[in-house]
């Protein structure tokens, strides 16, 4: 493949199946929002209102999916992530986390070290910053843990497409899914796609086939 890194991996025998630069650190744009949701889940309740701060609006300078001052549920704001993959509502679940004493880009790299990923060091909530980085072996880890552990998670990511509502109903986000594989591949569990200049095209796949009774995980970086 032309991508600078590829790894598929068989999900119920634990075996790489294909494997190039598997363990070669390279920046993962957007992929970094798999940990960002599972931070927030564990720190926040879905139901909990997050007031938008102007440092969350148009973070990347080219698309505003938040306005300031909305109120919006942290369920919400994890929807959009994994969803439409939305920077803005990455960053507006840092600066919550602020309001309550925590460092969240700090949670997510314990979270990270909790999950045994060695190979990874995230910088920002969204993946904008390419100096953070990860391996598609430590990238597994993290997939595998949501998969036994946030079922929930891989529903958000097999959506192609929702409508969340500020909690007074008078802004509404209709958001459509960044995967561009869901209905053309049967199977699919989830995926979340990442592009930024220094990462390039990221994207993880998670397929059911033979009947559902294999799963695969495929990566591919740069």
């Amino acid at each position: 493949i032309d991508a600078n890194v590829g790894l598929v991996y068989h999900l119920e025998s634990g075996r790489d199946l294909f494997a190039k630069n598997d363990t070669t650190a390279v920046p993962i744009a957007s992929l970094t929002k798999l940990i960002s949701a599972l931070v927030a889940r564990d720190m926040f309740d879905p139901g909990e209102v997050v007031t938008v701060a102007s440092s969350a609006v148009r973070v990347d300078r080219v698309r505003q999916t938040l306005y300031r001052d909305e109120r919006i549920r942290a369920g919400d704001l994890i929807t959009m992530i994994l969803v439409e993959s939305s920077n803005d509502a990455a960053y507006a679940l840092a600066d919550h986390a602020r309001t309550r004493g925590f460092d969240f880009v700090a949670r997510m790299n314990d979270k990270a070290h909790a999950l045994g990923m060695s190979g990874c060091v995230f910088r920002d909530p969204a993946g904008l910053d390419d100096t953070g980085t990860c391996t598609a072996h430590d990238l597994v880890r993290v997939i595998r843990s949501a998969l036994r552990n946030s079922l929930d998670l891989w529903d958000t990511l097999a959506l192609a497409g929702a409508t969340v509502h500020s909690v007074d109903g008078a802004i509404v986000h209709t958001i459509t899914t960044t995967n561009e594989l869901l209905g053309q591949i049967p199977g699919i569990v989830g995926g979340k796609t990442g592009n930024t200049d220094g990462a390039l095209g990221c994207m993880i796949l998670v397929v059911k086939i033979s009947g559902g009774r294999d799963t695969l995980i495929s990566i591919v970086l740069g």
